[in-house]
């Protein structure tokens, strides 16, 4: 028996209902070893293990082209739109002096992305307010990426569902 063809058998849910924080954390975890792929036909999630071998990759890599309308690459975050993202957060929310001097200079040295979450999570005041600038800013970001690339979408976050109807 042949197998059937996702775009056959499937057609979109209007407006797909995403999971925002799954979103970012696909965001997040996206680099060198790991790619994701938004499924614009169901919301979920497919995730790449590139440290597979090369006939499961190539096998991926073939159902993915031959279904190129339905998946999305989530994009890898690069090293520049991180740091941006750490330096809006010293300059707009970090008031003391001597912890923004800090962090600048951590934001300039070598794992940067590392030594500002382990300084962050050290100072409990900066950690909640570095949280919810993160997600404010990431959620932007995911946003017009679902923008760009055409999904009509709701994020379940943002509805008021009662358990038993999820």
């Amino acid at each position: 028996m042949a197998p059937r063809s996702f775009e056959q058998t499937l057609v979109a849910q209007n407006p797909l209902v995403l999971r925002l924080h799954r979103l970012m954390e696909s965001f997040a975890k996206s680099n060198d070893e790991s790619d994701f792929y938004l499924d614009r036909t169901e919301g979920f999630i497919v995730y790449v293990d590139l440290d597979k071998s090369e006939e499961e990759l190539s096998e991926l890599s073939s159902e993915l082209k031959n279904n190129d309308s339905r998946f999305v690459a989530i994009p890898k975050l690069t090293f520049y739109e991180t740091k941006k993202v750490m330096e809006g957060f010293v300059n707009e929310k970090v008031y003391d002096i001597d912890t923004k001097e800090k962090l600048l200079d951590i934001i300039q040295s070598k794992e940067a992305k590392e030594n500002f979450l382990e300084f962050i999570y050290d100072h409990h005041t900066e950690m909640e307010k570095w949280q919810q600038y993160y997600q404010e800013r990431f959620r932007i970001r995911i946003i017009e990426w679902l923008r760009q690339h055409n999904f009509d979408f709701v994020f379940e976050e943002d509805l008021d569902l009662t358990k038993s109807i999820v």
